[in-house]
């Protein structure tokens, strides 16, 4: 295919990748009225440019601001889109999309494992090495060590990441959670041996957060943003995301793309992120985010005397309600253990009590079970 007819058939997808989101976002009425001149503006083959780089802490690792989550299993021509605009950083997993998402990144990546810094979420050496496989690769560049519960993460864990540094399975070590984030990473900053953080953050408990990694890099450590859209349904998470670009401390947004559209959109708000910089409208969004947004911050969990684990419930809320991914969300909240569920529950309101975002949790993990047991 020459290149103009390959430029031609980027741009039908990409204006029907737009149509579709358009129709999400904007709402039927503002579609109708606003889809001419919108399209107008962005008519045409978006022409890739390298988005600005930020160094990962004192890994020596330059990583793009907004870089590629893999939860959602994009095909690889998305994730080879990411790449034209230097969006290299891709992170993945084997259980991400049950299984499916590791090997998208593996068509992605071959001849091309060079270009990428592939980030890997851990669940032991056994996995470690199938991902490497199904990768067709020899090492990982940033392994990250998961964990909801702050006691487990230990010293320990140096040596162990050590002896698969020293083996070439990878290069530098990091620390991930969703849930009991404040604590977890805490944990992570005292033990300091961890070269990045990458905690579950949004609008709601980025003041507990925030923190927490500014003083990792001081220690030299870098700061990866997850779960970033949280409390953000119906709204334009560009303001936020320009908020978080302002702290030096965050090294790169990792969001999970769907189509070769979202890219492109994320790459333009890269390039100028100032462009889209409300300080004004992110305390709105704040604001709505109060008593809604579950901050992962855990203390439901462990006060539950019948062993519910709220905070992974509202997890799978959040993917359901917030990012509209409904069988993500069954996939993940039908797999915890009955007593974890909302089944166990007996109505205390101790959860709702500890609460310190004020949510009504009891109430809400209910409603999660009727949506998706």
């Amino acid at each position: 295919m020459s290149e103009g007819k390959r430029d031609r058939e980027r741009a039908r997808l990409s204006r029907r990748e737009f149509v579709r989101a358009g129709a999400a976002t904007l709402g039927g009425a503002a579609l109708a009225r606003g889809f001419a001149r919108v399209w107008a503006q962005a008519a045409g083959p978006v022409k890739p440019s390298p988005v600005p780089r930020r160094k990962l802490g004192n890994t020596g690792l330059d990583l793009p601001v907004v870089s590629v989550g893999t939860v959602t299993g994009p095909v690889p021509a998305v994730i080879l889109r990411a790449l034209e605009w230097g969006m290299n950083f891709v992170h993945t997993s084997t259980r991400y999309s049950g299984g499916k998402a590791i090997l998208q990144v593996a068509k992605a990546i071959k001849g091309k494992r060079d270009q990428f810094i592939l980030g890997y979420k851990f669940y032991g050496e056994d996995d470690l090495d199938k991902g490497l496989r199904l990768l067709g690769t020899d090492y990982v560049d940033i392994l990250f060590f998961h964990s909801t519960k702050p006691e487990i993460v230990t010293a320990d864990i140096a040596d162990r990441f050590q002896k698969l540094k020293q083996a070439g399975k990878i290069r530098f070590f990091g620390l991930t959670s969703h849930g009991s984030v404040d604590a977890v990473m805490k944990k992570g900053l005292e033990l300091g041996f961890f070269n990045a953080l990458m905690p579950r953050y949004n609008l709601a408990n980025r003041d507990l957060i925030d923190p927490i990694i500014a003083e990792g890099a001081k220690k030299g450590m870098g700061g990866v943003v997850m779960k970033s859209w949280d409390g953000l349904k119906g709204k334009d998470y560009r303001p936020f995301w320009a908020s978080i670009l302002q702290k030096p401390h965050w090294t790169t947004i990792c969001k999970g793309p769907k189509t070769v559209a979202d890219i492109d959109t994320w790459g333009q708000f890269a390039l100028n992120p100032q462009a889209y910089a409300s300080e004004a409208l992110v305390e709105q969004y704040a604001a709505a985010c109060r008593g809604v947004t579950c901050l992962a911050c855990g203390r439901c969990t462990a006060v539950c005397e019948n062993g519910v684990n709220p905070c992974e419930i509202l997890r799978c809320e959040m993917y359901a309600v917030q990012y509209g991914e409904v069988k993500l969300a069954r996939a993940l909240y039908t797999k915890l253990p009955p007593e974890s569920t909302a089944l166990a529950c007996r109505d205390c309101g101790t959860c709702s009590a500890v609460c310190p975002g004020g949510l009504a949790v009891a109430e809400r993990i209910r409603r999660v079970h009727r949506l998706l047991a």
